[in-house]
């Protein structure tokens, strides 16, 4: 996936770990219109996560939800609130987890550290919190998400 002018970020997905999130993201990334005009990141919190949405008006929304296979580790990808999705959220902490548990349904990894590198720009992005000290960090431009299957030249554009 490129995150607007951030750059690329190469995911595993992790269809042993859920197939039908991996399906769905798939699915995405082979439709070139599947993402338009709803992929975005939204959320950064740094050193802890980057957050953002993969709605698709073509492709059918993930519908199921199952415990993660492990703590969370730095560069899993799992869907946001413990539900199937469409927000999703890549965990760039530096130690596992513990406080999610296993409650996230995880279906993907960042595969690189380049493509870890530009998920901690993105984090880093300037971002706010309008609620106020201790709550959510929005960033305040909020790029765009195109997917694309590697294996293809086809892509998915936000």
């Amino acid at each position: 996936m490129t995150i607007g002018a951030h750059g690329d970020v190469r995911l595993r997905l992790r269809p042993d770990w859920h197939a039908e999130s991996a399906a769905y993201v798939a699915a995405l990334a082979a439709d070139a219109r599947a993402c338009e005009d709803a992929c975005e990141v939204y959320r950064v919190e740094p050193g802890f996560l980057v957050q953002g949405t993969l709605k698709s008006a073509s492709a059918a929304s993930n519908t199921k939800t199952k415990e993660g296979p492990r703590l969370m580790r730095r560069g899993d990808v799992g869907w946001a609130g413990e539900g199937p999705g469409p927000d999703f959220f890549v965990y760039v902490g530096a130690k596992p987890a513990a406080h999610f548990g296993r409650r996230h349904t995880v279906f993907a990894e960042v595969a690189d550290e380049t493509s870890m590198a530009t998920l901690e720009r993105v984090a880093n992005a300037p971002s706010s919190t309008p609620g106020g000290t201790g709550t959510m960090r929005f960033i305040d431009e909020r790029p765009r998400i195109t997917l694309r299957d590697a294996r293809s030249k086809g892509a998915a554009r936000a």
